[in-house]
């Protein structure tokens, strides 16, 4: 939902926060229950590594040297 200048209106931003935390959340909790183990994860989530690994960085979660590792 867009206001008429282009800018979402705080409902909308408020709802989008709701879903990326939901979203963060989410993959913890899968991380969480396959131990760390990011392939797993993934398979879990119905992702590929790439994007896990892109999530992580997007909310803070991606460890030291995660950035370089083998998919």
């Amino acid at each position: 939902m867009l206001t008429v200048y282009g800018f979402p209106n705080s409902r909308s931003l408020r709802a989008v926060w709701a879903l990326e935390e939901a979203e963060r959340r989410h993959i913890l909790t899968v991380l969480e229950r396959c131990q760390g183990n990011k392939t797993h994860a993934a398979q879990r989530l119905g992702i590929t590594r790439l994007p896990l690994r892109n999530k992580l960085k997007q909310y803070g979660l991606a460890e030291e040297g995660d950035e370089g590792d083998a998919l």
